[in-house]
């Protein structure tokens, strides 16, 4: 799993969009828009990437804290060695920066949720090592 930084330039912004509304699908996109998760792919894993689904994720402790709120966007991927699909996301570091997460879809991640369960486990382990 490897993950780096990027400052978009202008971050791409949809809320408000309606499910009726013929841009309602910008509305679940990544804050920092496909463009910028399609160029995080293609610079983590060498290869070009198709977007399929953006799927909302909750996952919950459980003690009923919330662990990881937000939108995955699911992605084929065109030319990898070992995997077809990729899961991946952003989120706001320091300023105007966005740390990027790429999962491949390989061994125990399969969808969306287990892609985030990977991630939050593999940030576990990094925490306490």
């Amino acid at each position: 799993m490897e993950t780096f930084e990027l400052v978009p330039s202008e971050p791409a912004s949809a809320n408000g969009h309606m499910r009726n509304d013929p841009d309602w699908m910008l509305s679940l996109m990544d804050p920092s828009g496909l463009p910028a998760i399609i160029d995080a792919v293609k610079h983590l894993h060498g290869c070009d990437s198709v977007f399929v689904e953006s799927v909302p994720i909750r996952e919950m402790h459980p003690d009923g804290r919330v662990v990881w709120d937000g939108e995955v966007q699911v992605l084929d991927l065109v030319g990898h060695p070992k995997a077809k699909r990729v899961y991946a996301w952003s989120y706001a570091t320091t300023g105007k920066k966005r740390f990027f997460m790429a999962v491949l879809g390989l061994g125990p991640v399969v969808d969306a949720r287990t892609a985030v369960q990977a991630a939050i486990v593999s940030d576990f382990k990094k925490a306490h090592n």
